[in-house]
């Protein structure tokens, strides 16, 4: 790893530590417990008849090395907000996959999902 790479490596690490939450990711019996970033965007879904309808995603901005996994669609995240856990389900938005690289290096993924309710 260059110099340049473990600058913006352990600038990450800052930058998560100060704004990310603990989150566990789920799929069936197993688990990983990580720091994420929370983003929620907008995406603009375009239907064959013409029709844009907004979506609003609660997306996960993960380490994929912390992650260690590939996402897919059923995959859960859960958080407590609020003093409440609730659950996240991984999902393709439109035509954007479950999730996608959020840098070139490819060290972080943004991951998509929407709300599936509470534990």
């Amino acid at each position: 790893m260059s110099s340049v790479d473990a600058d913006f490596a352990a600038a990450d690490a800052m930058f998560a530590e100060a704004f990310g939450v603990l989150v566990t990711y789920l799929r069936g019996v197993d688990e990983t417990v990580l720091t994420a970033e929370v983003q929620l965007h907008d995406y603009e879904i375009s239907s064959q008849g013409g029709t844009v309808t907004v979506v609003r995603s609660r997306d996960y901005l993960l380490s994929a090395s912390d992650l260690g996994l590939t996402p897919r669609v059923g995959d859960q995240i859960k958080e407590t907000i609020g003093g409440v856990v609730k659950l996240f389900e991984v999902m393709p938005i439109g035509d954007r996959p479950c999730f996608e690289e959020a840098d070139p290096s490819q060290r972080k993924l943004l991951v998509h999902t929407k709300y599936a309710g509470n534990e």
